[in-house]
C-alpha cells in the first residue's frame, strides 16, 4: 500500500495542531521545530513515532522537505449531517463543487475559505473529485486540517436536502440570473460551483433558489474555481459588515 506523507515545517506543524494522526515523523538531526517539540512533550506516547536522520538521508529521497516528513494515516472526512447543522447554527457559507480535481485548486480554495472565517464546509462529491491527499493537505498550507470536508453521493439530492433545512442554494454560473454583487446573501447559503471542465447543467440550477453570474471583460469563458469562490465569498463579507 503506498504511504501518504506530508513535508515541510509548515504542513507538518499545521497537521500536528491540527490532530492529524501519524505513523512515522522523520526529523533531521540536530533540527529544532518548537510546536513539534512542545506536542513531543505533551504527548510522550508519540515519541516512539520519530526517526532522526540525517538531513541528507532525508533529502535523498524528499528533496526540499525542511528536513521534516510525516507519513499520515488517512484524512478523515467531516459528517455532513453535523457539518450541516453547525453551519446553519453560526450562519456559515457552505461551498460545493460539482467536482475538483487538481490539489492546487482544492488548496486555494481550502485557504480563502479559511482567511474568509465565513465558510462552514467544503462539499465534494465522492465521484469526479479528488482525495485529499498529503500533496492537496500541502497545497492549502494545512488549511485542509482546519475545514470541514464533506464527500456526498449526489449533490444535486444533497442540495435539496438543505432547502428542506431552510438553507437558501444558489448556483454561481456564467449563465446565472442575477449579477453576484447584486443578490443579497441570506446566511446561513450554501453555494454550488460546477467542475474545473464543466458548468451546472440546466436541470441542476432550476432546482435552486437563485443563480448568480460574475461579469468578465472580453467574454471570457470562466474563472479559474478558486478564484470565482474567492470573489463570492468577499462579496459576502462586504455585503454582511464583517470587519476584514
Amino acid at each position: 500500500m503506498k504511504r501518504e506523507f506530508l513535508f515541510g515545517v509548515h504542513p507538518v506543524v499545521s497537521a500536528i495542531e491540527a490532530g492529524v494522526e501519524f505513523n512515522e515523523l522523520l526529523i533531521a538531526k540536530n533540527k529544532r521545530v518548537k510546536a513539534i517539540e512542545d506536542f513531543l512533550q505533551k504527548n510522550e506516547d508519540k515519541k516512539s513515532l520519530v526517526i532522526y536522520k540525517n538531513l541528507s538521508e532525508i533529502e535523498k529521497l524528499f528533496p526540499n522537505s525542511q528536513g521534516i516528513v510525516m507519513f499520515v494515516k488517512k484524512f478523515k472526512y467531516s459528517d455532513e449531517e453535523e457539518t450541516v447543522l453547525n453551519a446553519i447554527k453560526y450562519k456559515k457559507v457552505l461551498l460545493a463543487f460539482s467536482g475538483i480535481m487538481d490539489v492546487r485548486n482544492i488548496g486555494a480554495v481550502a485557504r480563502t475559505s479559511l482567511a474568509s472565517g465565513i465558510v462552514g464546509g467544503i462539499i465534494l462529491p465522492k465521484h469526479r473529485s479528488l482525495d485529499i491527499t498529503p500533496a492537496a493537505i500541502k497545497a492549502s498550507t494545512g488549511s485542509l486540517l482546519n475545514i470541514p470536508v464533506v464527500r456526498v453521493t449526489n449533490l444535486r439530492y444533497f442540495a435539496k436536502e438543505l432547502q428542506k433545512k431552510g438553507v437558501n442554494v444558489i448556483g454561481v454560473e456564467k449563465r446565472g440570473s442575477v449579477r453576484y454583487d447584486v443578490f443579497k446573501y441570506q446566511l446561513p447559503i450554501c453555494c454550488v460551483f460546477g467542475s474545473e471542465s464543466k458548468s451546472l447543467s440546466d436541470v441542476f440550477l432550476r432546482d435552486l433558489d437563485q443563480s448568480v453570474y460574475i461579469p468578465m471583460p472580453n467574454n471570457f469563458n470562466s474563472l479559474n474555481l478558486s478564484v470565482a469562490s474567492g470573489i463570492l465569498l468577499y462579496e459576502i463579507l462586504r455585503q454582511k459588515n464583517f470587519e476584514i
